[in-house]
This record gives structure tokens, sequence and C-alpha cells, in this order.
């Protein structure tokens, strides 16, 4: 059965954990004083998730309301974090620590995260980067935090509002958020330990693409050819990659939402 994993998960009762940005479930934090709630995916999500809302400006102390922020490549390539009003305020430095801190602090165990679209801030690849003159030099740039949560935790499923358009791709978040609280919690560190894990989650591969399950097959199959740690992390890599996309089989999302509906 596809969804075989998320009906064992959920018989434990217990939800699982998603980042989500504040301003998205409701809060009043945006730098205007207004908020962007998504009651479709707080909605979809309420039966199977504890929420975590952040909002890193506010936490860094910047108020509501307040200036707007802007990524800016320096003179020395680096981007900056500063105010549109000319970068009378610098937020870089705070902002990356920051996300290093909240990792440690708040975010440890969460099995994915939902971040605001087109924020200096939040954004999962769809910001601009300007130069000191104003000119787009990046197109399609991470905020500084979500870059931040990105690089310390890799495979963590990571979205925003934009991309969860609707319920079922509300389902296809949900189900990858899953699979990665299994991952963590199987703790596999052997071959033997990834063989049984892929076992369990080969099905979801397959429902995308069963060329993509197959190169998994061989991934695991090829265990003792090269480092067991270095087998692990490129193997739940390319998984957790691969559970992007889509499933392509009709009647996969309807299976999923039944068993949320019916918990």
């Amino acid at each position: 059965m596809y969804s075989t994993i998320l009906n064992e998960l959920m018989k434990t009762g217990t939800a699982i954990k998603i980042g989500i940005s504040g301003c998205l479930i409701g809060e009043k934090v945006r730098y205007n004083g207004g908020h962007k709630r998504n009651s479709m995916i707080v909605d979809s999500l309420a039966a199977v998730a504890t929420l975590i809302p952040i909002c890193p400006e506010v936490e860094l102390g910047m108020g509501v309301p307040r200036p707007p922020l802007a990524l800016v490549k320096d003179m020395s390539g680096d981007v900056r974090m500063i105010t549109r009003d000319g970068g009378s305020q610098d937020f870089t430095i705070r902002m990356e620590q920051f996300a290093v801190q909240i990792c440690n602090d708040r975010l440890s165990g969460i099995s994915g995260y939902i971040f605001k679209a087109r924020s200096p801030s939040c954004a999962v690849g769809d910001i601009p980067v300007h130069n000191l003159r104003g000119d787009v030099v990046l197109e399609n740039s991470f905020g500084l935090y979500a870059r931040g949560i990105h690089q310390m935790m890799p495979n963590l499923p990571i979205t925003d509002e934009i991309r969860l358009a609707t319920p079922a791709d509300v389902d296809y978040f949900v189900e990858r958020a899953f699979v990665y609280r299994a991952w963590l919690r199987s703790r596999v560190q052997t071959e033997k330990d990834l063989r049984n894990f892929h076992r369990q989650v080969r099905s979801h591969a397959a429902a995308r693409c069963e060329t993509f399950a197959t190169e998994l097959d061989q991934l695991v199959d090829g265990t003792g050819i090269e480092d067991s740690t270095a087998l692990v992390e490129r193997y739940i890599a390319e998984l957790m990659r691969g559970l992007e996309t889509p499933v392509t089989e009709a009647g996969h999302v309807k299976e999923i939402r039944s068993d949320f509906d019916s918990t």
C-alpha cells in the first residue's frame, strides 16, 4: 500500500512538527503590521501537524511596523540584508547567527518547514538580489534566514505557500515530512539499517518514477563499495530530492488524504 508508512506513523498519535513563517498562520508580524494567513494550508495541516511559527525579523527585534528589507550584493560579492532606505541598518550577521541558534534551540526534531515566499528573510529561491546601484544581479535567491536553515538541515523538506497552492500540494509535502521523520527516528547508521529503511519507503519513490526507485535500489545494493557514512548521506539526499516530484499515478493523493481524514 502506497501510504503504509503514513498509517504506521500516525498510529503513534504524535503529530509531525512543522516550522512555518508566523505571518502565514495569521500573526501580524509583517513589516507593515499585516499578515498573510493562508487558511487552506493551516487547516489542511491541523489534523497531522504541530506548527512552530517563527518570524525571524520580529525575533531579531526589528519591530512592527519596520522598514522593509532587501538583499544586496556588496563590492566584495557578499550578499547583505539591509534596509531599503539606503542600507542604514545591516542585519546580515545577526540573521545568519539567528538561523544557527533557532536550529539548535527550537527546531530540533522538525520534519518540514513552510516559508513565506518572496521574503528577504524567508524566500525559498524566489527573491531577487540587487547590486549597490539597484540593478538585479540574481533573479531567484534564498532569503537569508531560509538559506541558513537549509544549510543547517540540507535534507529537511522545505517549501513556501506559493508551491502549496492546493490541498494535493499540501499532501505531497506532508508525505515528504512523514518520510523525513521516519528517517530521523530510524537512526540509520549501518548498511543493514539502510536496507531496512529503504524497504519501508520504496513505494514512495516508485510512485514518482520506477526508474527513481530502481536507482535507489542500486544505491542500496551497492553497499560495501563506499564508506557507510557517505552512502547513508548520499541516500537520504537523493531520496528527499526525488520526493519533491509529485506522484504520477492517479488516486495516490486521494489515498493520502483519506488516511489523514480517518485519523
